[in-house]
């Protein structure tokens, strides 16, 4: 009967005393599974070198003993190793490491290979011809060369220790060989190493570009200077600033006077209106403002009330009312040609404020045209001045590039760098893998295991009876005797 749960440390040894043979051999597969592979498979073999980063200073020179302390230095940070690590495993360093041997081939594996990797080479092909018949994987056929560079892309490691020096390590299964790669290797990648932090044989085209660059440089402050003294240009924003003072006056100026001037006109037009009667006139409140006017009214008024009281004796025809209203429109006759001298004068005086308007529009015209050309001139000053700073920028670049040129020819003479090699790479002696005693540790350790949880996964399957108990609960029936199996 399957068992559900343990009742005491009895079940247990029950248990697994019962599945003690599956417990036994389960234990003795692990174990020699894992020594067929220890034994089984080609050891391999690791060499290892070690690098040290040269630290420096602000102006990209290598800071060695020679060199003054009291330059800025510029420490070698963890980007700085990450750098190095790409450049080593990079496909042109692997693939120049390749090539320098004869027919492409480095030796780093050896012919007669252990039954462990026979076996797994040989479950490879198998399993990769499968998968390509199903069509679920292409057959895509890689040459030796591309083989190689995988394989020590794959097969090279890096350690930093947290200071300048880099160590570099290969794996392989022939150990000399290994040795002699990876120092092809570093060789290799030294020189790429110079290679992509410097300019190669560009001395020449820098130093042409700098000539260029250089006259076109006199030729853009040449422009510049003469666009200054043709234009007598000293201060833009002052002049702008002055510009725009001028225009406010004069355009506060012109408002002022074209509300006078309207009010002018409305007096004139007032003046005329006054005077459209035959003989009366119709005195305005801006009329009584006049001392003229104010007198003439100041007559008219008695002969007018005279008049009136005429008018309620005497008819219009009679000669005293006729003298009266003579009277009367002699002295509106005079009104009239004061208020026509007067209009006249106005309108003489509206004239000239015409013209004025007429000439402060005309400033403010120019000022507008003055500081749209003025506007037109700032941008082709700093055009001039743009195109003058890029050629000098231009220059003063290929004229610097053009020295760091010269200073990595004469580097590379000296073969100076800042990568220095502080162990070459070490010839193996032992085997890193595989590891036989880790591997029987573990296999005891799992081996262990797998015998103890076996026998509890095989009673969870189990329906048999085996137990007194296991008949009580199945049958539910007590039992009454019951005796061992006997051989």
């Amino acid at each position: 009967m399957a068992i559900t749960k343990l009742q005491s440390s009895r079940d247990f040894f029950r248990i697994w005393f019962f599945w003690k043979k599956q417990a036994i051999l389960i234990f003795l597969l692990i174990i020699g599974i894992v020594m067929f592979y220890a034994y089984a498979a080609t050891p391999k073999y690791e060499s290892k070198a070690r690098l040290l980063l040269l630290p420096k200073t602000f102006q990209d020179l290598v800071l060695t003993a020679g060199k003054d302390e009291r330059q800025v230095i510029r420490q070698v940070t963890p980007e700085d190793l990450n750098t190095e690590f790409d450049l080593i495993r990079s496909t042109k360093v692997i693939k120049d490491t390749i090539l320098s041997f004869p027919d492409n081939q480095l030796g780093l594996k050896i012919q007669n290979q252990g039954l462990f990797d026979k076996a797994r080479e040989s479950i490879s092909t198998f399993v990769n011809s499968v998968l390509v018949s199903l069509s679920l994987k292409k057959n895509v056929k890689t040459s030796q060369l591309n083989k190689n560079i995988s394989f020590i892309q794959n097969s090279i490691g890096f350690n930093s220790y947290e200071s300048n020096v880099l160590e570099v390590s290969l794996k392989a299964e022939d150990p000399k060989q290994t040795k002699i790669v990876l120092e092809r290797l570093l060789e290799k990648y030294i020189k790429h190493h110079n290679r992509v932090f410097s300019v190669e044989k560009s001395e020449e085209f820098y130093e042409d570009q700098s000539h260029i660059y250089n006259d076109r440089l006199a030729m853009a402050e040449k422009a510049f200077k003469n666009f200054q003294q043709t234009n007598n240009i000293l201060n833009f924003d002052k002049q702008n600033e002055a510009n725009i003072t001028l225009f406010t006056e004069l355009n506060k100026e012109l408002q002022l006077l074209s509300i006078t001037f309207e009010e002018e006109n409305s007096k004139i037009q007032i003046f005329e209106q006054s005077m459209r009667g035959n003989n009366e006139v119709l005195i305005t409140k801006d009329m009584r403002m006049m001392p003229t006017i104010t007198s003439f009214e100041e007559s008219i008024v008695p002969l007018l009330i005279k008049r009136s009281e005429i008018s309620k004796t005497f008819t219009k025809s009679s000669r005293e009312y006729q003298d009266i209203d003579d009277q009367v429109k002699m002295l509106y006759g005079e009104m009239r040609n004061e208020i026509k001298k007067i209009t006249k004068s106005n309108k003489l005086e509206l004239k000239s404020m015409g013209v004025r308007i007429a000439s402060l529009q005309n400033k403010i015209d120019q000022i507008k045209k003055q500081a749209s050309e003025l506007k037109e001139k700032e941008r082709t000053y700093t055009e001039l001045k743009r195109q003058v700073d890029f050629h000098k920028q231009n220059y003063l670049l290929y004229a610097t590039k053009t020295e760091k040129s010269r200073v990595y020819e004469e580097k590379k003479h000296r073969n100076i760098s800042n990568v220095a090699i502080v162990d070459s790479p070490s010839l193996p002696v032992l085997p890193v893998s595989p590891k036989k005693i880790l591997l029987l540790i573990l296999s005891f350790f799992f081996g262990s295991i797998a015998a103890l949880c076996l026998p509890f996964i095989l009673e969870s399957f189990d329906s048999k009876l085996k137990t007194v108990d296991d008949v009580e609960i199945l049958l539910d029936l007590p039992v009454i005797s019951s005796f061992s199996k006997v051989k």
